[in-house]
């Protein structure tokens, strides 16, 4: 079961988030918080990476409660999924996503970087992926 998906640029701000059925609601300042503290998080986990290992930033966070799964694209931009903690393939999905964001949003002549990402099209494939019922 999915809980949040999210897109954070690569400054920190977020551009997109995705409410699954039967998620808490977080307000505006939650989410600008969430985005802040995912963009630090990544930035000093691949800053503590010890030498000899790439430095990728974040990857997962894993508990018993949930899993976050973070996949950052060559431009800085994060894709950022919350799930229970017994899903799998997560980073698959977000790299999924990644692939739509850069066929329905970059490819789109109105959008403009780090704008919040509001396109039909995204929409419809970020709800197909992770097969979101209305």
């Amino acid at each position: 079961m999915h809980y949040n998906f999210f897109i954070v640029n690569k400054i920190g701000l977020l551009i997109y988030e995705r409410k699954f059925p039967g998620c808490a609601q977080l307000d505006s300042s939650d989410l600008i918080r969430f985005g802040a503290t995912l963009s630090a998080l990544h930035l000093l986990s691949a800053v503590v990476t010890p030498s000899g290992l790439k430095k990728s930033g974040l990857k997962i966070i894993s508990s018993k409660f949930f899993k976050l799964c973070c996949f950052q694209s060559p431009t800085g931009v994060k894709f950022c999924l919350v799930s229970d903690s017994n899903t799998t393939d997560m980073e698959k999905l977000c790299k999924k996503a990644y692939q739509y964001y850069s066929d329905y949003v970059l490819k789109n002549p109105f959008y403009e970087l780090d704008q919040q990402i509001r396109f039909e099209g995204f929409d419809r494939e970020i709800e197909k992926l992770f097969a979101i019922k209305q």
